[in-house]
């Protein structure tokens, strides 16, 4: 069970952060990384797209893992979810806005929009992983209970069989060892 959800929520995360960083630099902010003189070109940027698919691979390994790991047994996994990413997006995408702000010549409003996508990316990747977490092993104990109560319905339901006790032969018991010789009663 816990191998499944942590494989779910890996690709929850990964899938999740690829889409929305495709969508967003590739042709949200097209206008704004051409402008600016220091961004690839959009035809440049597709074709190092494994090059991101595999950075998404990394942030996602790293995220569910340490989600997983720091909440194993805690209860209301789907608001511990919302607080691990916001916590994880403030740090991460906050020291990359201020690195980016201070050693690129970008607008500064590109810096906001990243800063701001990243840290929401962040959020929704850990809620939705606190939302698989918490899901996922109560659709296993609801399925365990309900496998329970039919093998118990059906042993409740069959004729009670007791079978017949088996009659042992009286064995004959041996006597006595007649008294040593040098031995007195």
């Amino acid at each position: 069970m816990k191998a499944i959800r942590w494989i779910v929520g890996f690709f929850w995360v990964w899938i999740f952060t690829f889409v929305v960083d495709f969508i967003f630099f590739n042709y949200v902010f097209q206008n704004i990384l051409g402008n600016s003189g220091l961004a690839r070109q959009s035809d440049q940027l597709r074709t190092l797209m494994p090059l991101m698919l595999l950075g998404e691979f990394i942030l996602a390994v790293f995220f569910t893992y340490y989600f997983f790991k720091i909440y194993k047994e805690a209860k209301l996994l789907i608001l511990r979810g919302l607080f691990f990413g916001f916590w994880v997006g403030f740090f991460v995408f906050g020291w990359r806005a201020v690195w980016a702000y201070y050693l690129f010549n970008f607008q500064n409003g590109l810096v906001w929009w990243m800063l701001i996508l990243g840290w929401a990316e962040c959020i929704i990747a850990g809620t939705g992983i606190g939302l698989i977490g918490w899901i996922i092993p109560n659709l296993f104990k609801s399925a365990l209970k309900n496998a329970q109560t039919e093998v118990a319905a059906e042993a409740a339901s069959a004729p009670k069989e007791t079978p017949a006790p088996e009659k042992v032969a009286d064995a004959p018991k041996a006597e006595a060892a007649p008294p040593a010789a040098g031995d007195k009663e």
